[in-house]
């Protein structure tokens, strides 16, 4: 028999795809927080990445961070917290965004937007907001548009010296870590990357 705990959760999964997104994303935010680090945490718990961001920052000084693909802010925060600097993020799923708005409602210099991220990487590039070097971490890449390839060419296109972390990209000596093939040409590998990308950076 189901919990009245469990009847509450499906029904509100049925009831909330209803709601505008601004409701329905605060609401997941202040009835769930059992679920506000569903996948373990900051890199989707993946501690060791956690640990190589740290490093960087000890051997490198960044003006800020972008992030693309905020989805519920668990990175989000951890960025801002483990470097002092500030983030700008962009998120495209409306409910994702409003949830990520409450969870920073308590954090400062997280600087918070809806929308398509290349247009978003466009304009943060054109407008010289952030000129000196930057971390990028591009995490935009898990439904059927893929822009990670273009946010790659925005980079290279506007900043001279950026370090970019790839979420869910494979690991050529590491044949165990998990990655995301989305099909012909979508395969998040080496061979996926662009060519100028190829040709003036170093991969590690």
């Amino acid at each position: 028999m189901r919990t009245i705990k469990q009847i509450f959760r499906s029904s509100y999964a049925r009831l909330s795809g209803r709601l505008p997104a601004w409701i329905s994303g605060s609401l997941d935010w202040h009835l769930f927080p059992d679920q506000r680090d569903v996948f373990g945490g900051p890199f989707n718990g993946q501690q060791g990445r956690a640990e190589v961001f740290r490093q960087i920052l000890k051997c490198i000084a960044f003006q800020a961070v972008v992030e693309t693909g905020t989805f519920r802010g668990t990175t989000t925060v951890f960025l801002r917290r483990a470097s002092g600097l500030p983030v700008y993020t962009i998120e495209a799923l409306p409910r994702s965004f409003y949830y990520a708005r409450q969870r920073f409602k308590s954090e400062s210099g997280i600087h918070h937007e809806i929308g398509d991220s290349r247009p978003f990487l466009e304009n943060l590039g054109r407008t010289r907001e952030l000129g000196g070097r930057v971390f990028f971490y591009l995490d935009a890449h898990w439904h059927e548009d893929l822009p990670l390839y273009e946010e790659l060419q925005i980079i290279t296109r506007f900043w001279a010296d950026p370090v970019i972390m790839i979420d869910d990209f494979e690991v050529p000596d590491d044949p165990a870590y998990d990655f995301d093939d989305y099909g012909t040409s979508k395969r998040l590998s080496v061979s996926y990357l662009p060519e100028e990308l190829m040709r003036d950076f170093c991969l590690f």
